[in-house]
């Protein structure tokens, strides 16, 4: 045992700079582990059904001929935050589809020209069956959330 002692002693002389790479590594590595998967310490990004008749909402296609298209907005939450609210499964959480008060970094995002380039929003104004509505209203309660 004293031999293989000395012999990793006169290595560590030689290697010094080998063995502080893997140190480094394996410390980043417990660390990342314990950020992520332990304190859940991440923003998520997803997206949440939104009414193109009174939200202005990113457009989606399910195919590349975009027969069938899907309106959307998005939701930045932290993982934590989510994690408390709705356990392991989101789909069916209502705590997932807004922002609560108590969330933290929380941001509801809605399409418009600065979140996305070219024509792929929804607009209120043109959607079938929303005439009379008043606009500047729904805008505002947009920019509440």
């Amino acid at each position: 045992m004293k031999k293989l002692y000395e012999l990793f002693l006169r290595n560590l002389g030689k290697h010094y700079f080998f063995y502080l790479i893997i140190l480094s590594i394996f410390i980043v590595g417990i660390s990342s582990y314990y950020r992520f998967l332990n304190n859940y310490d991440y923003l998520v990004e997803y997206e949440q059904t939104c009414d193109p008749a009174t939200e202005t909402c990113f457009i989606g296609c399910d195919d590349d001929s975009c027969n069938k298209k899907y309106y959307y907005f998005k939701i930045q939450k932290y993982a934590l935050d989510l994690h408390n609210q709705c356990g392991e499964d989101i789909t069916d959480c209502e705590s997932a589809k807004r922002c609560d008060s108590g969330d933290h970094k929380c941001n509801v995002i809605y399409c418009n020209s600065v979140t996305e380039e070219g024509n792929n929003c929804s607009d209120p104004k043109n959607y079938p069956g929303t005439q009379g509505v008043d606009f500047n209203t729904i805008n505002n309660n947009q920019n509440d959330l």
